[in-house]
């Protein structure tokens, strides 16, 4: 994955455990999902953050008027209508136990060509509005990757 490390650090990086640097997140990813894919491990990696850029769900939100705050409540279905505008795929959406966002997947077909309705989908209880808390860079651990500054992403699995 040599090369690749600036852009997985930047957007694919660990929010849930800020003590880590993503590289566990990212074994744990390529075990689940990239091995089931036929590429090769840089391929996949290459691949996904292709798709993140293609994929941009912040500014899908955005266009439909839906931000992140601190305080707001957005409709599940307004957010999950919005994602499924911008991907032309049903989105699934997982909410901690406070009711925010927490993550968002989009299925793609095995070769990263398009996103299509997940063949498994996880259930994941969400309220029926939720919380799109904003990011912030102490939520990334920047200093594992010192050149890199963050960008708020949502990561598209």
């Amino acid at each position: 994955m040599e090369g690749l490390e600036p852009e997985l650090y930047e957007y694919w990086s660990s929010i849930k455990c800020p003590s880590n640097d993503g590289s566990l997140y990212w074994k744990k990813a390529w075990k689940t999902y990239g091995t089931c894919t036929g590429m090769y491990q840089p391929t996949y990696f290459e691949t996904a953050l292709d798709l993140r850029a293609q994929v941009d769900l912040l500014t899908a939100l955005a266009n439909k008027g839906i931000t992140p705050s601190e305080t707001r409540k957005y409709s599940m279905e307004s957010i999950e209508k919005a994602i499924e505008e911008a991907t032309k795929a049903t989105p699934v959406i997982r909410c901690n136990k406070g009711g925010q966002l927490y993550e968002i997947y989009v299925c793609f077909d095995k070769h990263g060509g398009s996103a299509i309705e997940c063949p498994l989908r996880p259930y994941f209880s969400c309220p029926n509005e939720i919380i799109i808390p904003p990011f912030t860079d102490n939520m990334l651990k920047i200093d594992a990757y010192p050149s890199i500054n963050a960008t708020p992403s949502v990561s598209v699995q």
